[in-house]
């Protein structure tokens, strides 16, 4: 509450008082850089993410949040060395390479950002953001850094850690997460794709239709979206108007 209402030290003073563990270390220490950056201080910010050392996994998370907080701070050069360093050590994680090439055509490397998402196209074909995305750098179009508000920058954090969460098996703690991200950022597609099937997974249809209809008309992945909304209506018996529902889209 306090990040999304920009009382940054409030948020580092309540996030200070969080437990130990693996989960809570990298929550807190993540969310407290994003509350410095909030504040303006982007030295304090980078060597707060800069705590998270040792596991492959922290270094390529620590490694894009310093990334994402230096290019909304201003800092291009540091940008391009952190966002460059996670990308060439994770190139198969969808929010890494899109980073990563939205910062490459912002800054005039227009064919680094093609290679990057075209190298992912060839490992995990037809993915409709890099689809959407390799579309508008080819029609010359300007792309949006990824994060662009210290919320916006939390709300990653918070969808990262519930993505991998998914991953693992973790149900609970990942919707927790992905509500908390949506809370921060309403205009997250992707956690909102990822709550979707979680609670498709858990069988709670209607739930999982509401998220999906969230999504805006001009989401690359509002034709997921779609379709998924069907098979939870067919789900719930309701295959009349699974099917009305996608022959009216």
């Amino acid at each position: 509450k306090a990040l999304e209402a920009k009382q940054y030290a409030t948020a580092r003073r309540e996030l200070v008082r969080g437990g130990r563990g693996y989960a809570n270390d990298i929550t807190a220490t993540l969310l407290t850089a994003w509350a410095w950056a909030g504040s303006g201080n982007l030295k304090r910010a980078l060597e707060t993410v800069d705590r998270l050392k040792g596991e492959s996994s922290y270094n390529v998370f620590r490694d894009y949040h310093a990334g994402l907080i230096a290019a909304m701070r201003g800092n291009p050069k540091e940008a391009e060395r952190r966002l460059g360093a996670s990308y060439n050590a994770e190139r198969t994680t969808l929010r890494v390479v899109d980073a990563y090439g939205r910062l490459e055509a912002a800054q005039g490397r227009k064919d680094n950002a093609i290679a990057a998402y075209e190298a992912f196209e060839k490992l995990m074909p037809r993915h409709p953001v890099v689809r959407a995305a390799l579309k508008d750098l080819k029609a010359g179009k300007d792309m949006k850094p990824l994060v662009v508000t210290p919320q916006q920058g939390a709300a990653e954090v918070l969808y990262g850690l519930g993505a991998a969460g998914n991953s693992q098996g973790d149900e609970v703690a990942a919707m927790i997460y992905l509500r908390l991200a949506l809370f921060l950022n309403p205009d997250h597609d992707l956690a909102k794709i990822t709550l979707g099937d979680i609670l498709e997974r858990l069988k709670q249809y209607e739930q999982a239709i509401e998220v999906y209809k969230s999504l805006p008309s001009d989401s690359p992945l509002k034709a997921h979206g779609e379709v998924q909304i069907a098979l939870s209506l067919d789900a719930l018996d309701k295959t009349d108007e699974a099917v009305a529902y996608l022959q009216a889209d």
